[in-house]
């Protein structure tokens, strides 16, 4: 082989070389650029996810109290109905008793 073939290979693979190094360089960089958008698509996603599940936590507690809220007023009202309703049966029953002993003691 002359001279200038084996020149000619030689500067080929070197050129080979810088490529292959340069396309590692690129590689690493592109994976360093690739890591950091994963992160902070990562950190934004979990950011969002938290307000809107704080979000979420706050508007079911709110439906809570107000469901809690309006069983206590229709409990408050049904207990108030009950207890007129006694009021007037024992009315009744009182005087169901005394006409009872009035009787037995006839």
């Amino acid at each position: 082989m002359s001279k200038e073939s084996i020149r000619k290979i030689t500067d080929a693979e070197e050129k080979a070389r810088e490529i292959v190094e340069a396309a590692n360089q690129r590689a690493k960089a592109m994976f360093a650029e690739t890591e950091q958008q994963s992160k902070q698509d990562r950190e934004q996603l979990e950011a969002e996810t938290s307000q809107r599940l704080r979000q979420m936590l706050d508007e079911m507690r709110a439906q809570s109290e107000e469901i809690l809220r309006r069983s206590s007023e229709s409990a408050q009202k049904e207990a108030e109905r009950m207890n007129k309703l006694a009021e007037f049966h024992m009315e009744e029953a009182v005087k169901a008793i005394v006409w009872g002993i009035k009787e037995q003691c006839q």
